[in-house]
């Protein structure tokens, strides 16, 4: 019966011990993904963005707990390719990060396409979900459509596919484009762009955003703030599993006390004599505790 009350445990623990282990990583994973595609931090400016973007970029890099700064832009956008037209969210980051930042490249790995060796001008990335429903590979020509400042003339313009990425995370793999920022530039034909930031923890980020807002006189927005609406949603499936894993452990509990109860109808003789020889009712219910004790501890 020991054992029995012993295998038990030793099931709901490791049955609780995996539950949690998978929704976090599930969670930490979703969230990483999030923190990555907005970068940890995001300075707007007003407009289409900051014209002196590289004078900020300098004086926020001094900051504590500042690891990288980088000039961007988003935009929405159509793109049109052999079998339809689609909107996505074109993001536009210098040639010199697509190619060097290994975290980039963690987040959203290439599984076709080089952009190492590639002359990386009126070209993009996008999602293998999003080149599907294009029918386009590398080296095919997709074309993209954006707005001008005055929201009535539309821009058609003509990339090549670099590459194809696999984020992982539907809504990147479905609407999401990379550009060069060079090649926005040249489009609107200034030099204004936003500023992304990264800092040492993200899941930090509320510890490093004061000194941020009090550098940059424009808007400061963190991750966490731009994905309100799926960090909300994470809390919940997190407050949902703690009432599912409450119940579970209720229902083990009184698993193992009848498991205990059990121990003691089956040592009734036992106790019986050794009751007769003096022992106290509390000694026999500090011998059984002692059990259920070193079941537990074991």
């Amino acid at each position: 019966i020991s054992v029995i009350a012993l295998l038990t445990i030793i099931v709901s623990a490791m049955a609780a011990t995996v539950i949690l282990s998978a929704a976090n990583g599930m969670h930490y994973n979703f969230m990483d993904k999030l923190a990555s595609k907005d970068f940890h931090a995001v300075i707007y400016g007003y407009g289409r963005g900051i014209s002196d973007y590289e004078s900020l970029a300098l004086e926020l890099k001094k900051l504590p707990g500042v690891v990288d700064v980088r000039p961007f832009l988003d935009q929405q956008a159509l793109i049109k390719g052999p079998l339809g037209t689609y909107g996505v969210m074109v993001k536009a980051l210098p040639k010199d990060f697509y190619i060097n930042d290994n975290e980039f490249k963690m987040r959203f790995a290439l599984i076709r396409g080089e952009i190492t060796n590639v002359e990386w001008r009126h070209a993009l990335l996008l999602g293998y979900n999003l080149a599907e429903n294009l029918g386009v590979s590398v080296g095919d020509w997709v074309y993209l459509t954006l707005v001008n400042d005055d929201l009535l003339s539309l821009l058609q313009y003509k990339f090549k596919v670099a590459g194809i990425f696999e984020a992982g995370y539907a809504e990147y793999d479905t609407g999401l484009v990379f550009v060069n920022l060079e090649d926005v530039f040249e489009v609107t034909s200034e030099e204004k762009a936003s500023l992304a930031i990264r800092v040492k923890d993200p899941f930090q980020i509320e510890k490093w955003l004061p000194k941020i807002r009090e550098t940059s006189p424009f808007y400061v927005y963190s991750w966490k703030s731009l994905n309100r609406n799926n960090l909300v949603n994470i809390r919940n499936e997190k407050v949902m599993m703690r009432i599912i894993l409450t119940i579970f452990f209720i229902v083990v509990c009184f698993n193992i006390l009848s498991t205990m109860m059990a121990t003691v109808l089956d040592k009734r003789e036992e106790i019986g004599i050794l009751k007769a020889m003096g022992l106290r009712p509390k000694s026999v219910m500090s011998v059984f505790l002692m059990d259920g004790f070193l079941i537990g501890v074991i």
